[in-house]
C-alpha cells in the first residue's frame, strides 16, 4: 500500500497479470477440453470437466488475488486437496462405465484410490496443519518442503495410475466387478497430476512470510 493507504501501482499490476494468466488458461481450457472433445461421442462429459476446470482455474486467481499470510496458506491447502479429490472423481466417471464399475464394488475402487491418492492429499493438506499452530521459521520450511514435495508427487501419482492401469488393472479381458473397479481408480488417478496447484497456491503467501522480518 502506499502513504495513503491504497493499494499501489505494483499491486495492481500483479492482479492484472494474475487475472490475464487466468483467462489465458480458461481460453485454452475450453479449446483444448470443451471444443476439442465436443466433436467426440463424449460431448456432455467433456463440457462437464472443462466446468470444472474452469472453476479451479477462478479458484485459483481468486486465492492468488486475495493474497496474505497464514490464512493464504490454510485457504491454499483447502482448495487444493478439494480440487484434486473433486477432479479424480470427475476421471474415474468418465472412463469407460465408471459410475456402474464403481458401483460394483466400491471397496475396491476407494482402496485402490486411497493407495494411490491418499499419500500426495496428505502432503497437499500438510501445509495447512502445520499452519494452524503459530507459524514460526521452523515451520516455514516445513510448509516449503511439503509444497516442494507436492510439487513432486503429484506427477509421480499421475504416472503410477497411467503405468497400473495399462500394467495391471485395466488388463483382464472378462474382468470382475473388483478389478473394473481398480481400473477405474486406477485410470481416475491420472487426474492427480492437477495435484500441482497445491504448491502454486501455497509458494506465494508463504514466500511473502518468510521475507516478512521478525
Amino acid at each position: 500500500m502506499d502513504g495513503t493507504g491504497k493499494l499501489g501501482p505494483a499491486r495492481y499490476v500483479n492482479r492484472r497479470a494474475i487475472l490475464a494468466i487466468a483467462a489465458a488458461f480458461g481460453l485454452l481450457i475450453v479449446l483444448v477440453v470443451g471444443v476439442r472433445l465436443s466433436r467426440s461421442d463424449y460431448a456432455s462429459a467433456a463440457w462437464f470437466t472443462t466446468l470444472l476446470l474452469l472453476i479451479i482455474d477462478g479458484l485459483v486467481a481468486w486465492h492468488l488475488v486475495l493474497g496474505g499470510g497464514v490464512e493464504a496458506i490454510r485457504r491454499a491447502a483447502l482448495i487444493s486437496v478439494l480440487a484434486t479429490i473433486v477432479l479424480i472423481a470427475n476421471c474415474s466417471t468418465q472412463s469407460g462405465d465408471g459410475l456402474r464399475a464403481m458401483g460394483g464394488d466400491p471397496t475396491a475402487y476407494l482402496s485402490t484410490l486411497l493407495i494411490l491418492v491418499g499419500p500426495l492429499l496428505l502432503v497437499l493438506a500438510v501445509p495447512g496443519l502445520i499452519s494452524i499452530a503459530s507459524v514460526t521459521r521452523k515451520r516455514e520450511r516445513l510448509i516449503l518442503g511439503a509444497a516442494v514435495l507436492g510439487a513432486v508427487l503429484a506427477p509421480l501419482t499421475a504416472y503410477a495410475g497411467f503405468a497400473l492401469s495399462y500394467i495391471v488393472f485395466c488388463t483382464s479381458a472378462h474382468p470382475t466387478a473388483a478389478q473394473s473397479a481398480e481400473c477405474v481408480a486406477s485410470s481416475g488417478s491420472l487426474a492427480a497430476v492437477f495435484g500441482i496447484i497445491g504448491p502454486v497456491m501455497v509458494l506465494p503467501p508463504l514466500s511473502f512470510l518468510m521475507r516478512r522480518p521478525r
